[in-house]
């Protein structure tokens, strides 16, 4: 399928049509070319989730597998949600012999490697929810990375039960 497009030079002296494909014209911001369609990494995002929160709260973690397999080591650098109003990268440190967590400014994945986002771990800190999530509702990420640029997921909300 293709689409004409009225074509305008300047001062209107040459008047015309171009027919582009139709993908060329409907593509949207998520489509375009990124450093990952250029070759430089590519990052798998796998078993993406959110955790339901209590009710009333609006404040919840997200986790998932980032893997690696190009040559070149990446980071994720911003995490956004048109449903949440900050996210945070997290990882989990002892301090006084306590379990804590600090928000870190971008998580290193390896060249051939990957990374593990869990409960007890490093995790996404996803605050200000405009919305209460559970089980079974989606939140849509924006993962922006170094080199891979950006990828689009849908990280399902799952009830847990227990100590994680």
């Amino acid at each position: 399928m293709t689409r004409t497009i009225p074509m305008l030079l300047a001062g209107g002296l040459l008047l015309g049509t171009v027919q582009l494909p139709a993908n060329a014209v409907n593509a949207s911001a998520a489509e375009t070319p990124s450093a990952e369609t250029r070759g430089l990494t590519r990052i798998e995002v796998s078993d993406p989730w959110v955790r339901e929160a209590p009710p009333g709260i609006r404040l919840v973690a997200a986790y998932m597998v980032l893997a690696n397999p190009s040559g070149r080591t990446d980071r994720l650098v911003s995490v956004r949600s048109p449903l949440a109003g900050k996210i945070e990268i997290h990882r989990m440190i002892i301090r006084n012999g306590m379990m804590d967590m600090d928000a870190i400014p971008f998580l290193t994945i390896p060249a051939k490697g990957e990374v593990k986002l869990q409960p007890g771990g490093t995790h996404l800190m996803i605050y200000g929810l405009k919305r209460e999530l559970r089980a079974g509702d989606r939140l849509p990420l924006e993962l922006e990375f170094e080199h891979a640029g950006t990828r689009l997921i849908d990280a399902p909300v799952r009830k847990v039960m227990g100590k994680h």
